[in-house]
């Protein structure tokens, strides 16, 4: 995203940048995570490498949380803590498809599914979910591209913060049993909704690949732990994968995630999701006091997608605009959709209330120098 890349720059120069263009929770560790984290240091052992799919513990942890969650009968074995979700999905890719298999990923859509699936010779077929389908993938837009192995979807999405419900993942789930299409579903902003819930794939079908992280809903970006839900069969796949590519994921990362799925832990961390809330609904009010009235539905996640159409300009060139002439980062709608991504411009909440309050200002001053 060159947008990150400028707002750097100019942040290593001295220059203010209000930051809505980053996915990244402004907020700390759960601080049983980060006290988890001290213990493991100062336990003695010499931490040195946990199984490849992690430490039993914590993959029981995980297997817990979807049993209070979502009340799914997951079993340690069919988890595999990886190296972040990145890695989770990519290892995912690696287990299931062949090389030049056609793998659908939703348009707009995270970037990076399409850069791994063609680095290991797949073929990424962009799914379009935009306004017609409410940004949700349909088994009408899968029939019109036809000859799918796979499909990945993401709920909440990025960049959206659309949700998913019940009679679309049914749908989904059904098309891909029918045509025979492995489906694997990026999950890593459950926990992050507002008044709609969120449902996990795993409550339709236990043949799917589960894709989870303690980045987003934990506020644990940087320790780079994530995780698989899987049959057991592709659990064992992933993990002799893992053990080739990243022999096992960091060890006092894993001790942290034991430590975030805590009670205490998740009281601070819905205290986040509260925040991001109060968040969504200021930037979402000023949007609108700006023009900018059609926005997708953000039910979870901490993102606003917002078309801006009524500005004039392409989203690459307000995005520039708000940079460098006032001090706002927000992430250009063609870094997550190549066919109508000019016309939409995603904002991140995640950071604090008064970086929020800091942008809705720019956003009326933008408006009343442009009127």
């Amino acid at each position: 995203m060159e947008i990150v890349a400028q707002s750097n720059a100019l942040l290593a120069q001295g220059t203010s940048v209000i930051r809505c263009e980053v996915g990244q929770p402004s907020t700390s560790a759960p601080s049983p995570a980060l006290l988890a984290a001290q213990r493991a240091l100062d336990s003695g052992d010499a931490l040195g490498y946990t199984d490849s799919d992690g430490l039993p513990s914590l993959r029981q942890g995980i297997a817990d949380l979807y049993r209070s969650r979502y009340d799914q009968g997951v079993t340690a074995s069919e988890v595999v803590v990886t190296a972040g979700a990145s890695a989770a999905c990519l290892l995912s890719f690696l287990a299931v498809f062949e090389v030049g298999d056609r793998v659908g990923v939703c348009e707009p859509g995270y970037p990076c599914y399409e850069q791994m699936l063609s680095s290991i010779g797949c073929i990424p077929v962009r799914i379009p979910c935009g306004v017609e389908a409410h940004f949700r993938c349909t088994p009408d837009a899968l029939e019109a591209v036809g000859g799918l192995a796979g499909l990945v979807i993401a709920s909440p999405s990025n960049p959206t913060g659309t949700i998913m419900d019940a009679a679309s993942l049914t749908a989904i789930v059904q098309w891909c049993h029918h045509n025979d299409v492995w489906l694997i579903s990026d999950e890593i902003y459950h926990g992050i909704t507002s008044a709609k819930s969120c449902r996990s794939v795993r409550e339709f079908t236990e043949e799917a690949i589960v894709i989870g992280s303690f980045s987003k809903y934990f506020s644990m970006t940087g320790w780079r732990v994530g995780w698989t839900v899987s049959r057991p069969d592709v659990a064992e796949q992933i993990t002799h994968l893992a053990a080739n590519l990243f022999l096992a994921p960091n060890t006092i990362a894993q001790h942290a995630a034991i430590g975030a799925l805590t009670p205490t832990a998740i009281s601070e961390c819905e205290e986040h999701v509260r925040r991001y809330d109060v968040n969504r609904q200021l930037l979402s009010t000023a949007l609108r006091e700006v023009g900018f009235t059609t926005l997708a539905p953000h039910d979870g996640a901490f993102y606003v997608y917002a078309n801006i159409d009524p500005s004039g300009c392409a989203s690459n060139d307000l995005a520039t605009t708000w940079l460098h002439e006032f001090g706002l980062a927000a992430a250009p709608g063609t870094d997550f959709d190549q066919a109508d991504g000019s016309h939409w411009m995603r904002f991140s909440v995640a950071g604090s209330t008064e970086s929020i309050l800091s942008a809705c200002e720019i956003l009326r001053h933008w408006s009343l120098r442009s009127t």
